[in-house]
């Protein structure tokens, strides 16, 4: 009987070794196809989402500027716009936007926020008495891509950006492939999903023109320069001081410019406040 059970228990060893081997190797197989699939859906990504691969690799910019007054003295009104005079062909080929006007009252603390997103977009703006009134469509775009401007049954669309080698350095660029003369304009998002803010716009582009813009988004203020309404085209030089001149992009995240008056100067300034990091926080 002994014996007998030394090879029932032989034959039930022989059986659970050959289950487990087979479970092994259903195991190795199946890791293998995981891992092939694995190799090939990283194969697709790029491919399948060109555009959204490219946005991440283009670290975005954000920047709040806070405008303060502290009992004044006067009424004003503060003019921001993109119109550093180096640029070529401003006020001919393109004319920077009254991007900003916000009012300040003489007596009481006021607050203007301001926020810039280095998310570049093109738009297809809607003129009218030299005030922007909307956007009929928009493209966000990186430095170094390229979009073309269509119209089909009177509807404009903007084409997929693509990365395109012939575009200038540190340009974006825009082809208006529409039947006739267009206005369009650059910008930034603030917020992922908001329609673009147009800073500049360029006034009747031809059909089969090609517009390269390397934005950089310098803003400048003034203050009682002149009735501008926000939005509207600056057509000309503004003639008054310029107080306040900033690259955006240089500046930290979060910065504060108080606006004074100096009665017995009768003059204005505008400085940068310097606040600590933990006033920031709670700011």
């Amino acid at each position: 009987m002994a014996v007998a059970n030394n090879v029932s228990d032989g034959q039930l060893f022989a059986k659970h070794a050959e289950l487990e081997s087979k479970k092994a190797l259903h195991f190795s197989f199946h890791i293998r196809r995981l891992r092939i699939q694995a190799i090939h859906n990283r194969t697709l990504t790029p491919s399948r989402f060109p555009s959204r691969v490219l946005h991440d690799m283009t670290p975005i910019v954000l920047n709040k500027l806070n405008f303060v007054s502290r009992d004044l003295g006067m009424d004003l009104e503060l003019l921001l716009t993109f119109d550093h005079p180096s640029n070529t062909g401003i006020y001919e080929t393109y004319y920077p936007l009254a991007f900003a006007v916000k009012k300040f009252a003489a007596e009481g603390i006021h607050r203007a926020h301001i926020t810039y997103r280095s998310q570049l977009a093109f738009t297809k703006v809607v003129v009218s008495h030299d005030i922007i009134q909307s956007a009929s469509t928009e493209v966000a775009v990186q430095v170094g891509q390229s979009t073309t401007l269509t119209m089909n049954n009177q509807i404009f669309h903007f084409s997929d950006p693509q990365t395109d080698p012939s575009v200038p350095k540190k340009n974006i660029q825009c082809i208006n492939n529409s039947p006739s003369k267009e206005d369009i304009g650059v910008g930034f998002i603030e917020q992922e999903g908001d329609v673009p803010t147009s800073a500049l716009v360029w006034h009747g582009v031809e059909h089969g023109q090609t517009l390269n813009v390397e934005f950089v988004p310098r803003l400048r203020g003034y203050i009682n320069a002149c009735t501008y309404r926000q939005n509207g085209l600056i057509k000309g030089p503004i003639h008054s001081s310029c107080l306040f001149d900033q690259d955006l992009s240089t500046l930290d995240k979060h910065t504060t410019w108080v606006v004074t008056y100096d009665e017995t100067a009768r003059s204005f300034r505008i400085d940068e406040e310097i606040t600590s990091e933990v006033q920031h926080c709670f700011s």
